[in-house]
């Protein structure tokens, strides 16, 4: 009988401020209820429904975190690989300038 409540009951329902007679509020379980700026509605899940999507976004959030911390990795791997070929051309020109200067000294 439960589960019966459970799928017959609407997923979110919202209560309307000051929308019934003489300013009381009222629940509504229609998709989205039109709220104008001048009109309050405060939305309401189900507890199951928030449970269910809560273990859906943690999956999300640890399949996220893992692919940021690949690419961060990665990044940083390039970053130093770029840094080691950046020093060795520097270094290949300082060496080579040198030479220069030694081959020039020697004429």
């Amino acid at each position: 009988m439960t589960d019966l409540i459970v799928e017959k009951a609407p997923r979110r329902i919202w209560l309307l401020l000051g929308e019934g007679e003489g300013g009381d509020h009222v629940w509504c379980d229609t998709p989205e209820p039109d709220t104008a700026p001048d009109r309050e509605a405060v939305e309401y899940v189900r507890a199951d429904v928030v449970k269910a999507n809560e273990g859906r976004l943690h999956a999300e959030i640890v399949k996220l975190r893992t692919a940021l911390n690949r690419i961060s990795r990665e990044s940083f791997n390039e970053a130093v690989r770029q840094g080691k070929a950046i020093h060795q051309r520097q270094k290949d020109q300082f060496f080579g300038q040198l030479a220069n200067e030694a081959d020039a000294d020697a004429w």
